[in-house]
């Protein structure tokens, strides 16, 4: 038996960090095994499993959702999940595309105008409340707050002070990668989300 030679470049974008994972992805590699593209951050992974039906061949895949707690599993014939046309996975809740197949520089592209998609959803400080003007409140954008914590490369032996947290912005990310976290807030509305971190 002689297995085609089809491929395709699949994508999403870890939950966790923000990065887009992207691999090419062959009828072989499927056949033989699960395939478990993982995020170099190492928290999130998408699978993708193959059924060769005899009538109708299918890739059962899950995808990690950047909005939903839990992935979702979406079962797709072999002949769309290996066509160079864009295939787009939708969350089924945000209708924001999670997961994505078809030719490499298509995928890029469609990952790149998802990412966009997502940071047209963050709020902005274009308005101010008299609050925030009070309190001289200024959130850390979350592409900011995340690189800060990258760049300073904060892990679970760390101790991390955020002395005017705010939401915790900055804080949360700390949190994530297993430091222990100590946060300041004047403003008791914005402490009582912190006591959520």
């Amino acid at each position: 038996m002689v297995l085609e030679s089809r491929q395709t470049t699949v994508a999403y974008r870890c939950p966790q960090c923000g990065a887009g994972v992207m691999s090419v992805v062959g009828l072989f590699n499927l056949n033989a095994d699960m395939v478990k593209l993982k995020c170099d951050c190492g928290e999130s992974a998408m699978t993708l499993v193959y059924s060769n039906d005899k009538d109708s061949p299918k890739v059962r895949i899950s995808v990690p959702c950047v909005l939903c707690p839990n992935p979702h599993i979406y079962t797709v014939s072999s002949s769309i999940f290996f066509k160079d046309d864009l295939f787009l996975l939708p969350c089924p809740y945000s209708d924001i595309n999670i997961a994505v197949t078809g030719e490499t520089n298509k995928v890029k592209a469609e990952l790149a105008r998802s990412e966009l998609e997502l940071l047209e959803l963050l709020p902005t400080q274009t308005k101010r409340t008299e609050e925030m003007d009070k309190f001289q409140q200024f959130s850390t954008p979350p592409s900011i707050a995340y690189l800060a914590n990258y760049t300073a490369n904060v892990n679970k032996n760390d101790i991390m002070l955020e002395p005017s947290a705010g939401i915790g912005g900055i804080a949360v990310f700390a949190k994530k990668d297993g430091a222990t976290v100590y946060v300041n807030e004047l403003d008791n509305r914005r402490l009582e989300v912190l006591k959520n971190l």
